[in-house]
């Protein structure tokens, strides 16, 4: 399953299953289930390929789904067996073809900018608003280091999300400092 699909574009592709083959009689099932309540789970049945999945899913299929995030299941199963496969996260972006608002801001960026502007109100205020809502969730906080260590801990998130990415792309790890040393 890849890490990201977009509402509206067509979905093809190859699976394999090394312990229980296609050509076995097994069938591939995937379920995405939505993070928040709202939209229904999705679920995609591949077809055999020789040994291997394929996966698909036409345009107007993929045009009803609810972007946002997704986790996901994949299984095998043939006549009374199932064997777990895989699970992971996917994030269902929208239909840039019909979008007319989006945020495309992570979880971890919009806490990271909550939480920012709470320790500026924090301080401004010099600490007379204490309660705070951060990722859709209400917190109080009694001292600007709790603050501190709350936006510390999202822009360690959002460092890993950009370390994910850039990886993915095939570009360096941005965390890693690599240094030349020698001798003048």
């Amino acid at each position: 399953m890849e890490d990201l699909l977009v509402a509206g574009d067509s979905l093809d592709f190859v699976t394999t299953v090394t312990p229980w083959p296609a050509s076995a009689g097994y069938t591939l099932k995937y379920r995405l289930v939505p993070r928040v309540a709202g939209p229904a789970p999705i679920v995609l049945i591949s077809t055999p390929s020789g040994d291997d999945y394929r996966t698909q899913a036409p345009v107007a299929t993929t045009a009803g789904w609810t972007p946002g995030e997704y986790s996901w299941f994949a299984w095998v199963e043939k006549a009374g067996e199932r064997h777990e496969v895989d699970s992971g996260l996917v994030l269902i972006q929208p239909d840039p073809s019909t979008v007319t608002v989006y945020d495309g801001r992570t979880q971890a960026q919009i806490a990271l900018e909550d939480a920012l502007a709470a320790l500026a109100n924090f301080q401004a205020t010099s600490g007379r608003i204490k309660r705070y809502a951060i990722a859709g969730r209400e917190m109080e906080f009694d001292t600007a280091a709790d603050l501190t260590k709350t936006v510390n801990y999202w822009r360690n998130q959002v460092m890993l999300e950009n370390a994910k990415k850039a990886v993915s792309e095939g570009q360096p790890d941005p965390r890693r400092m690599l240094v030349r040393m020698s001798n003048a």
